[in-house]
């Protein structure tokens, strides 16, 4: 009776055990999806909260290469009375406080894009120092506007804020639907 009553235990006991563990599996990867989801939809909020955010700070840095070209800051900033040192530190000191104005935007684009943004900037700066350079000190700010005006107007020369422009548009782009 012994082996009779051990076969009938293993009988019972062998599919309770293979429902018991395909019970287990199951709700293991239920648990496991549902921890997925909740993790992908926290994503996802946490996604369409930034959002808004990253885009306002394309639109602040694209404001920042606007109001740092050549251009716009030459019609900002008046070159009488001052020396072409004086309109060269007028002009720098514009370009660094409009930088710095928009430091934290860092935060919400790539570093690419940063990267694009400062050495726009660093260009700018060097292109006028450069010309600023070729002028004598006593010269008028009239004078090193005229030559940062018509080293820009060179067709051969790309305004460096025109290709920063460019590549955060193309960036931004890949955030729109």
């Amino acid at each position: 009776m012994e082996y009779s009553s051990f076969i009938g235990i293993i009988q019972i006991v062998v599919p309770a055990v293979l429902v018991l563990t395909m019970a287990y599996l199951m709700l293991k990867a239920f648990f496991e999806n549902e921890r997925d989801q909740k993790r992908l939809d926290i994503a996802m909020k946490a996604q369409n909260a930034t959002l808004p955010v990253r885009f306002q700070a394309y639109e602040r840095l694209i404001l920042l290469m606007e109001r740092t070209s050549p251009f716009k800051l030459l019609s900002r900033f008046s070159s009488e009375d001052l020396t072409v040192p004086e309109y060269q530190l007028v002009l720098i000191t514009a370009i660094r406080q409009e930088l710095d104005y928009n430091l934290t935007q860092q935060l919400y684009i790539s570093s690419e894009a940063w990267a694009v943004v400062r050495s726009t900037i660093e260009e700018l700066i060097g292109i006028i120092n450069t010309l600023g350079k070729q002028l004598p000190n006593e010269a008028s700010g009239r004078d090193l506007a005229n030559l940062i005006i018509e080293y820009f107007k060179d067709n051969e020369v790309s305004m460096p804020n025109g290709r920063a422009i460019h590549y955060l548009k193309q960036e931004a782009q890949k955030y729109m639907g």
